[in-house]
């Protein structure tokens, strides 16, 4: 085999198997670390009594008690939807399983 064909089917060897690496714990964890949860809160902000200040709602988090998974606890995949792009075809949701029909 020439030089070339043996650099051409490596170079496919190497890229298939490369798309293929990573395991599933990988796939639902963000990548970078989880420093920000070591994160103190800082004070609010204070100005002199002849200053306004503008607030805007729109940022507001509502106080509350939250549940939920926090750092690596939180799946990051994106949903997956069935999109019915055959002529015909159908799908029906129940008990978070889809079946399509044809």
């Amino acid at each position: 085999m020439k030089f070339v064909n043996q650099l051409v089917v490596s170079s496919l060897a190497v890229a298939i198997l490369s798309g293929c690496a990573g395991s599933a714990a990988e796939r639902r964890q963000a990548k970078d670390d989880f420093k920000y949860l070591d994160v103190e809160s800082t004070p609010p902000l204070v100005s002199s009594p002849d200053q306004t200040l503008e607030h805007y709602p729109d940022y507001d988090i509502p106080a509350g008690d939250y549940t939920g998974g926090i750092g690596k606890q939180v799946d990051i995949r994106p949903p997956q939807q069935v999109l019915e792009l055959i002529p015909g075809a159908r799908t029906e949701q129940k008990d978070g399983e889809v079946t399509c029909g044809f």
